[in-house]
């Protein structure tokens, strides 16, 4: 970024670059100088909710992915990653109310459920078989 410091696509583009090396601090900070040059970068908001959400910093990730939804209410990517902030909200507030703290796995795109943690959610083998 020496010969334009100034340029906000070139901050993302190297930002996704170092998120490709998983190189996350120098990555995040990258995204950060691209919407500090032009605020309406909407991707480089979009990038930094998937970082937050990776972290499970819930409340970010929702404030970046609405950023990235008041300019394009169609982001199919922001839709998504709303979405599992919702579940990954709700999934964590059953588990801390609950001792059993076993694993949860469900199919990306809800044509199958494994479900590992029945009691907590108040399902029983009965009801998942009849989903399957």
């Amino acid at each position: 970024m020496q010969l334009r410091p100034t340029d906000a696509s070139g901050h993302y583009a190297l930002g996704l670059a170092l998120q490709a090396l998983q190189e996350m601090p120098e990555a995040h900070k990258q995204f950060e100088k691209s919407i500090q040059l032009q605020p309406l970068q909407t991707e480089a908001y979009f990038q930094l909710g998937l970082m937050d959400l990776e972290d499970h910093n819930l409340d970010s990730a929702s404030e970046r992915f609405n950023r990235v939804l008041l300019r394009a209410p169609e982001h199919a990517g922001a839709l998504f990653g709303m979405g599992r902030v919702q579940f990954e909200k709700k999934i964590t507030a059953k588990l801390r109310s609950s001792w059993n703290r076993r694993s949860l796995l469900i199919h990306p795109y809800g044509k199958r459920i494994t479900i590992w943690a029945w009691p907590m959610l108040g399902l029983t083998e009965k009801m998942i078989r009849k989903k399957n």
